[in-house]
């Protein structure tokens, strides 16, 4: 991971392109493979643990329709009455007070963990009312939201989350894991459309795929969409954000409102 305020300057005193530090050892070893034709290197084209829905959205907006799914519908059912489908993305945007609180080199934003509790509660009592449990999982890439999101969730309190079983982590953390439901939270939103960490589009990729049966974002579309980039970066999110508003049959956006807060 490297600082997007890390100074160009810095970097040349130490004879170092930032290219090279982005560059992980993964893609390294796969360029060699190539370069030597060997045959280690492989896509695996076809995917054993999401939603059919997440599958073709993780398919289309990071492997250009590559992505082939060995999952059914009916084995990746959250269950959930209220919710129609199994790509949710819960936006910010039009909320009061709802930018990021920065402490130190971190961030986090109250406001999406206001939004994550709420929707926690009501998952937890519509399962309680099937008496059936799910695994949920709440990732972010800032230390100081995962501070702030186990002070007030409190996941360890089997008194208030009975049938649900959560877990708060860092999108790395959870690289190669997966749960029954994944709420990703981006934390960034601010005048200057500064993203930092989230223009990773293979951290987002991870974000994004680690769930089986239902993956819901919060976060301040509005925002992600007018990002500030450099001239020579991609903003990761246009495309996802594209393909959400292109499927709305089986993907939800909804601007979020007070009501949605828990307080």
């Amino acid at each position: 991971m490297v600082d997007s305020e890390l100074k160009d300057e810095a970097l040349k005193s130490l004879d170092l392109k930032r290219e090279d530090l982005e560059k992980s050892l993964f893609e390294t070893l796969v360029d060699q493979g190539r370069e030597e034709e060997l045959p280690a290197v492989q896509m695996l084209k076809e995917q054993y643990r999401m939603h059919p829905v997440i599958g073709e959205l993780i398919s289309q907006v990071f492997y250009d329709g590559k992505l082939k799914h060995a999952t059914r519908l009916s084995d990746r059912n959250h269950m959930l009455s209220w919710l129609d489908s199994a790509v949710v993305w819960y936006s910010t945007t039009k909320l009061p007070n709802h930018g990021e609180n920065p402490r130190g080199s971190s961030f986090s934003n109250p406001t999406e963990v206001s939004a994550i509790l709420s929707h926690l509660y009501r998952m937890e009592q519509s399962y309680h009312e099937m008496g059936r449990g799910r695994n949920v999982a709440i990732i972010t890439l800032y230390n100081e939201h995962i501070r702030l999101l186990r002070e007030r969730v409190q996941p360890s309190d089997r008194a208030r989350w009975m049938m649900l079983t959560i877990e708060i982590a860092s999108v790395d953390a959870f690289q190669g894991r997966d749960s029954h439901i994944v709420i990703y939270s981006t934390v960034r939103s601010n005048k200057d459309r500064k993203i930092g960490f989230l223009k990773d589009r293979r951290r987002l990729n991870v974000a994004l795929s680690r769930a089986q049966q239902l993956l819901i974002m919060v976060s301040d579309m509005g925002m992600l969409s007018n990002a500030r980039m450099k001239s020579d970066e991609e903003n990761p999110y246009l495309k996802l954000i594209q393909y959400m508003y292109e499927n709305t049959e089986v993907c939800l956006t909804e601007n979020l409102e007070q009501r949605d807060l828990h307080e």
